[in-house]
């Protein structure tokens, strides 16, 4: 079980981190410490906050245990922990089932998505995902593509792309 800690403790620091340059960018967008001394200081800041803040969402996750009936695990799975309880916060929930079930038939995967919860967090994870994508993408055609019309027809795609992709994940999700 260890190994999967340790895998479990970087996700979820490479999330913090993520989050906490995101919003460095942000500032950053906002011409709010561009010069090179503040920039590097951000930059500190952003690993000087991102490990505190993942020790902490750490022990609050993982230390807690949490009843296996609670409403966001699958039905007729077992407990990981083997002993009526379930380690882990429910943002890593599907990363346990990966990781530790581990569901190796379709009928077992059809029971980890048969929970109305899990669907909806694992739509809201994917319009999540496109929509940094979006940013992502976008700000490369901006900032490459100096053609107005090439560049507009890049965005368009794009965007189309990404909602088709999202109207994909919904389909699948709730079987439309």
């Amino acid at each position: 079980m260890l190994p999967v800690k340790v895998i479990l403790a970087g996700l979820l620091w490479a999330f913090v981190h993520h989050f906490c340059a995101g919003i460095r960018f942000l500032l950053l967008d906002l011409h709010i410490g561009i010069e090179k001394e503040e920039a590097r200081k951000s930059a500190v800041a952003v690993l000087a906050v991102s490990i505190p803040v993942t020790l902490i969402l750490w022990g609050f996750c993982c230390d807690q245990p949490y009843c296996c009936r609670c409403p966001l695990w699958p039905e007729g799975l077992d407990c990981p922990a083997g002993d009526g309880r379930h380690h882990g916060g429910h943002s890593v929930l599907i990363t346990l089932v990966l990781l530790v079930i581990r569901p190796g038939t379709f009928e077992a995967w059809q029971g980890v998505f048969a929970n109305g919860v899990i669907k909806f967090l694992t739509f809201l994870f994917f319009v999540s995902l496109f929509y940094h994508a979006w940013i992502g993408v976008r700000d490369i055609w901006m900032d490459y593509v100096k053609s107005t019309g090439l560049r507009l027809t890049l965005h368009v795609l794009t965007a189309t792309a990404l909602v088709g992709y999202t109207a994909w994940a919904a389909a699948i999700l709730w079987r439309l």
